[in-house]
């Protein structure tokens, strides 16, 4: 065992050294709360043991840094960085062997928590993003990068999310969990560069309700296909293939084409005040060691998009009824009383005839619609209504 670096004190200081909520259990308490002799509130976790002793680290905390560790507002690490610090060993018997008052900075790092680690592995974070550039400093972030980085993320991922929805024959069902990626709630953020971390759709609370278990297994799988392919375009991105003539799925130009398309969203301007990009976490990465995009990735992206090959525009007139109209998107299903046994179309709309759509919602009178579409299966892009 490792000599501790530190004060010694009582070891009658935290009483008998039991806890009080067992917040990680493997083979015994590796990581709980209990009081010490003033009744002040402490977080205890694991450091090390041999055949005769269990070493923990102790710190002082409060009861709302206990709520915020278990919400994911805290790191493990962050929850213990306290000014002051304790070791304390333990025999197998539950004897306090030993109590030294101490500072983090004065153990040994591999003992410690891995710097991110949260408490629970479900409150780990789906996508995190950490800006970094000349202009970024602690306290002083530009409006620009917040924007950017946020934004940037949350339209990469409707780049992706649109179309697994619109998969497959546009699905007819909307995916509640790629919903939420539109709005990618935020877990946190930290500005000693500029980090922004989002956290799962899949804990939002109630996200489920009402879905059959083959419901549930298939929106889970389908935000899986999106963490696929934000992957895959990652991989590619950053590796030697992407200079290549090669696209990210080379044998599917439409894929290859939203993938690109999502990656300039996350790629730094050359005029941006962000030079590098590190993106972590299960939504975008296959390891624990981030993705780095910097000014160059842009470069590489833009010349993807000059060889993906042209989309053709065909002009296209339907007839049908109006039915569920999806407010977030502008989009609305039309259908089809012409040719009932094909697949509802989903139509693509603008603001400007958002009147008449809503006029027509629900009502048994067909509507013409006049549109261009990419493929007979695709969006089609609405031009105009027209009542019969």
């Amino acid at each position: 065992m490792w000599a501790v670096v530190g004060t010694p004190k009582d070891t009658s200081y935290f009483g008998r050294f039991e806890p009080i909520d067992v917040l990680i259990w493997y083979d015994c308490p590796r990581t709980f709360t209990l009081y010490d002799q003033d009744g002040g509130l402490c977080l205890v976790h694991w450091l090390d043991e041999d055949a005769e002793t269990m070493r923990y680290l102790v710190a002082p905390v409060t009861s709302k840094q206990i709520e915020q560790l278990q919400r994911g507002d805290l790191t493990l690490r962050e929850s213990l960085d306290q000014p002051r610090v304790y070791v304390v060993d333990q025999t197998n018997d539950g004897d306090v062997r030993s109590v030294w008052l101490t500072q983090l900075v004065d153990l040994p790092q591999d003992a410690l928590p891995v710097p991110r680690t949260m408490l629970y592995r479900s409150l780990e974070p789906i996508l995190s993003l950490r800006a970094t550039g000349e202009a970024i400093k602690p306290g002083e972030i530009p409006g620009s990068v917040i924007k950017s980085t946020v934004e940037g993320a949350q339209k990469a991922l409707k780049c992706l999310a649109e179309y697994e929805m619109d998969l497959p024959t546009r699905r007819g069902r909307s995916s509640r969990a790629l919903q939420k990626l539109y709005d990618l709630p935020v877990q946190k953020t930290l500005t000693a560069s500029f980090e922004v971390q989002f956290r799962s759709p899949l804990s939002e609370p109630d996200l489920f309700e009402g879905l059959a278990e083959s419901e549930i297994l298939d929106e889970r799988d389908v935000l899986n296909r999106v963490a696929d392919h934000l992957k895959a375009g990652l991989s590619w991105l950053t590796s030697t293939a992407s200079e290549a003539a090669a696209l990210p799925v080379p044998n599917d130009a439409d894929l290859s084409r939203v993938i690109v398309k999502a990656l300039k969203f996350l790629t730094p301007s050359p005029r941006g005040a962000v030079k590098e990009l590190e993106i972590r976490g299960d939504l975008a990465t296959r390891t624990i060691e981030p993705v780095r995009l910097t000014r160059r990735s842009r470069g590489i992206v833009n010349g993807a998009i000059s060889r993906l090959p042209a989309m053709t525009e065909r002009r296209v007139e339907l007839k049908g009824r109006i039915r569920e109209i999806n407010e977030r998107l502008m989009r609305f299903e039309l259908h089809d009383v012409n040719q009932p046994p094909l697949p509802v179309r989903v139509c693509e709309f603008e603001a400007e005839i958002w009147d008449d759509v809503y006029e027509m919602l629900g009502v048994d009178e067909a509507v013409d619609v006049l549109g261009l579409e990419t493929s007979p299966l695709s969006i089609v892009r609405v031009l105009d209504l027209k009542r019969p």
